[in-house]
C-alpha cells in the first residue's frame, strides 16, 4: 500500500456573517445595483468578498465609494486584471447593462484582520434631483396666488412660505425609476427670482445626505423678501358667505432646488410664493 503524501488542512469558522454571505469567488458574487448603499465585513484575514455592480439601461458608467479600516482594500477587475481602489473618495469607472463591474475586498497582504466592517456605495453619474415635497408651517394665510398664464383670475393656494420652508428632495437614478443609495450627498438652495430681468438670490441653503429611501429633508430658513420678482400687494380672499380680505406682497416665482456633488446631474427646480408680507383688510373688498 502506497502512503499518502501529508498535507496540511486550514479551516476558517465565520462568526456571524453578514447577509452578503456566501460571496467568496465571483462566480458567487453579491449583485449590487447601480444604485446601493451597503455595510459588509470581513470575518477574518483569510475571508474575500466579490460583488457583482449592475447599472441601469441609460448608465454609460457607475461611481464607487469604499470606505472602511486601512488593512482593508477593495479592488475592481479591469482587463488588466485587479486594480485597487482609492481608500478615500469617489472613482467612476465605465459601466453598461451589457458589461458589469467586478469587485473584490479583502484584508491587505501581511495585514492579520479580524472581524471588521466597511461600506461600499455605487451612484450613477448621471443621476437627477426631484423636489419631492415642500411645506410650510407658518401661520399665514396660504393665499399668495401661484403664477398663472391668465391674469384675468388669480387664484389662491399655491405653495406658501414667509421666512421658513420644509424642503423634501428625492435623487433618482438616470432611468428615472431607482432612488438613490443612502449617503448621497445633496444640497439644497432657496431662491428670489425674477423672471423678467433674470436677477436671482440665494436665500438659504442646507445639505445632508439621503436616507435609506433615497430622499433628504430640510428645514430652510429664506427669511425676507431680497428684492427681485416681487409683486403687489394683490387682494385676496376666501369664498365665503362673508369673505375677509388680506392684501399679499410676495415674489411668485421663488424656488427650490437640490443639487448635487457631480456637475453632470440634472436638477429640476420648484417653485413656491415666497410671501413679503401680509395686511388683513377686513370685510371689504
Amino acid at each position: 500500500m502506497q502512503q499518502g503524501t501529508p498535507f496540511q488542512l486550514q479551516a476558517d469558522a465565520a462568526i456571524s456573517p453578514d447577509r452578503y454571505e456566501p460571496n467568496d469567488t465571483v462566480k458567487s458574487a453579491t449583485v449590487l445595483h447601480g444604485n446601493q448603499h451597503i455595510m459588509g465585513s470581513l470575518d477574518s484575514a483569510f475571508d474575500v468578498d466579490h460583488y457583482i455592480v449592475a447599472v441601469g439601461s441609460k448608465q454609460t458608467s457607475a461611481r464607487i465609494r469604499f470606505t472602511a479600516s486601512h488593512d482593508v482594500m477593495c479592488e475592481v477587475l479591469t482587463p488588466s486584471g485587479w486594480r485597487p481602489l482609492p481608500s478615500s473618495g469617489i472613482t467612476e469607472y465605465p459601466a453598461s447593462e451589457k458589461t458589469s463591474l467586478v469587485l473584490r475586498v479583502r484584508s491587505r497582504e501581511g495585514k492579520m484582520v479580524t472581524k471588521t466592517n466597511y461600506t461600499v456605495h455605487t451612484s450613477d453619474p448621471a443621476a437627477h434631483t426631484v423636489i419631492a415635497r415642500k411645506w410650510s408651517d407658518e401661520d399665514i394665510t396660504h393665499m399668495a396666488p401661484f403664477p398663472s398664464t391668465e391674469a384675468v383670475r388669480l387664484v389662491p393656494g399655491g405653495s406658501n412660505a414667509a421666512r421658513e420652508i420644509n424642503v423634501t428632495a428625492a435623487v433618482y437614478d438616470s432611468d428615472g425609476y431607482m432612488t438613490a443609495p443612502e449617503g448621497e450627498h445633496v444640497t439644497l438652495f432657496a431662491v428670489d427670482y425674477d423672471p423678467e430681468t433674470k436677477q436671482k438670490v440665494i436665500l438659504a441653503q442646507a445639505d445632508g445626505y439621503t436616507d435609506a429611501t433615497g430622499h433628504f429633508t430640510a428645514k430652510l430658513h429664506i427669511g425676507d423678501c431680497r428684492g427681485p420678482g416681487i409683486v403687489g400687494p394683490v387682494r385676496m380672499h376666501r369664498h365665503s358667505n362673508r369673505p375677509e380680505y388680506w392684501d399679499i406682497k410676495y415674489v411668485p416665482t421663488a424656488y427650490v432646488v437640490a443639487i448635487l456633488d457631480d456637475k453632470r446631474s440634472i436638477a429640476r427646480p420648484s417653485f413656491f410664493e415666497h410671501v413679503c408680507k401680509e395686511t388683513y383688510r377686513g370685510f371689504r373688498p
